[in-house]
């Protein structure tokens, strides 16, 4: 049997390990790496393992891109491999391809918006390449990064399905630590209804069903990323003064670093840097500096005593709203429609991610264009999630954790996009925007369809299920990219993730 790899640059180590394991187990394996070679830091990584024998696969050299777009090959992309998708459609998943598609964040700046033309050549060039090495490996098995989209992850997907290739990716389950291998890029696992389906006269759960559901029952450290975003929420809960001293010390920090360079002094992450830039970044952490300081001054509205539908504001760019909840990247466009669409003596209340204002904060414009329509309000973001979920009458997402803690508190919830636990009832998915009115009316009908114990009975039997087809990750902050100074030479670190992942995936592929 053969599996390849791709990988981004934080999974890479613990991949090397994964695929050392894999051997092991007599399954032969193989890494892409979706640039013309490995970072500073991973190159030396892999020079430690070269024993491994593990071989890798590059970009082909973009030097050597025609200067001219490839129609011929466009048609035959969008004709024959992508089928119901366009191609400006798979560009809009990229967050360097598609930046022109990404309107309501600070940074990310491209070159693509001024090089139109080569947007189309250079997505040529990633499509040949893909092409070629699925051809020339034929792996039984292909295997996509967690949770990472851009213009490669469709291309990869659409040539396995044409060339009936196996596609897997690594899925978060959102329920503490457990993964399952979905066997798409919208989550979809069939074993997990089947087993839902087979449970429907199940009157006992086995211990391990009961343990989960009271932990995340009562817990609201629901899944490692709703820990993550709560970590990142106390930090903005600090002072104007914490964040105006945060501003300045980068301020410094980056000023010191560029000058190092210039005497080619690198260090930590600057290893892999040939060129700093110094300006850009600090214009977009003043940026943030800005929406922090306007978010907590301007908008302290906490008042839940009222009939409201929640909305709260997803990341950009992340996969649940680039690739899942593509149609609504222009989250004004949604907040505007559901505007128009929620029913009369309802309010639309809208909270920012906490971890959006970490990372990509939106510009105070963004707030302003919101605050315009007559019946949306911006709540206060240092409101826990769970006392506004809890007191709504509906939430409504594109993907994500907030979902799951609707259900658990007994919240109806209309999803924008495919909801992989849809099947279970307590939700209903918005598939046209004309009938989103219809939807929304029906969403909120939930509430009295199901008694308390019949939803606990269904919660449960969709936890039997999912702990039938998934997997524990005892380092999930590793395993989601989402661990700050990550150490890519903690071998201990990097081998514990690797035996949970490989364990997993030879389960998966037997």
């Amino acid at each position: 049997m053969k599996i390849l790899f791709s990988t981004t640059e934080l999974s890479f180590p613990y991949l090397i390990e994964t695929c050392k394991l894999l051997k092991i187990r007599k399954i032969k394996s193989g890494i892409f790496y979706e640039k013309n070679n490995l970072s500073v830091l991973n190159q030396k990584l892999y020079e430690t393992k070269k024993n491994y024998n593990i071989p890798l696969y590059f970009s082909s050299n973009q030097k050597n891109v025609k200067k001219k777009i490839d129609f011929k090959y466009l048609n035959y992309l969008e004709n024959f491999i992508l089928k119901d998708r366009s191609v400006y459609k798979i560009l809009s998943y990229d967050r360097e391809l598609g930046r022109c598609y990404i309107q309501d964040i600070v940074g990310y700046n491209s070159k693509y918006l001024i090089e139109k033309d080569q947007i189309l050549i250079d997505l040529v060039q990633k499509a040949k390449n893909i092409e070629f090495i699925l051809k020339k490996l034929k792996p039984e098995f292909f295997c996509w990064p967690t949770s990472v989209s851009n213009s490669s992850s469709m291309l990869f997907y659409s040539f396995c399905r044409y060339y009936k290739i196996n596609f897997i990716t690594a899925m978060t389950s959102r329920f503490k630590n457990y993964f399952y291998f979905a066997d798409d890029l919208f989550y979809s696992n069939f074993r997990i209804k089947k087993k839902y389906l087979l449970y429907k006269n199940k009157k006992k759960f086995s211990s391990k069903t009961n343990k989960l559901f009271k932990e995340i029952k009562y817990s609201e450290n629901l899944s490692s990323d709703s820990i993550y975003a709560k970590k990142n929420l106390n930090f903005l809960r600090k002072t104007n003064f914490f964040h105006l001293f945060n501003f300045v010390k980068f301020f410094f920090k980056h000023l010191l670093l560029s000058i190092l360079l210039k005497f080619n002094f690198k260090y930590n992450f600057l290893v892999n840097t040939k060129e700093y830039v110094f300006l850009q970044p600090v214009l977009d952490n003043w940026k943030k500096y800005l929406s922090i300081i306007y978010l907590k001054n301007k908008f302290n509205y906490k008042k839940l005593n009222k009939k409201y539908i929640y909305y709260p504001l997803h990341l950009l760019p992340e996969y649940s709203t680039q690739l899942k909840g593509n149609n609504f990247m222009n989250q004004l466009y949604l907040i505007e429609t559901l505007s128009k669409n929620i029913p009369i003596g309802y309010e639309l209340f809208v909270k920012e991610h906490p971890s959006s204002i970490e990372s990509h904060a939106r510009s105070t414009t963004f707030y302003k264009t919101i605050e315009k329509f007559p019946n949306v309000k911006i709540l206060d973001f240092s409101l826990p999630s769970k006392k506004i979920i809890k007191n709504a009458s509906l939430v409504v997402v594109l993907d994500g954790t907030t979902a799951i803690e609707a259900i658990l508190l007994g919240v109806p919830v209309l999803c924008m996009s495919t909801f992989i636990y849809n099947f279970i009832g307590l939700s209903i998915e918005n598939h046209e925007i004309s009938k989103l009115s219809e939807d929304i009316k029906n969403a909120l009908l939930i509430k009295h369809k199901f008694n308390k114990l019949q939803r606990t009975k269904k919660i449960k039997r969709l936890l039997e299920s999912l702990l039938e087809v998934s997997y524990d990750m005892t380092n999930p902050e590793v395993f989601y990219y989402t661990k700050k100074n990550y150490n890519v030479f903690d071998i201990k670190q990097n081998q514990q993730v690797a035996s949970d992942y490989a364990n997993a995936l030879i389960n998966r592929l037997n």
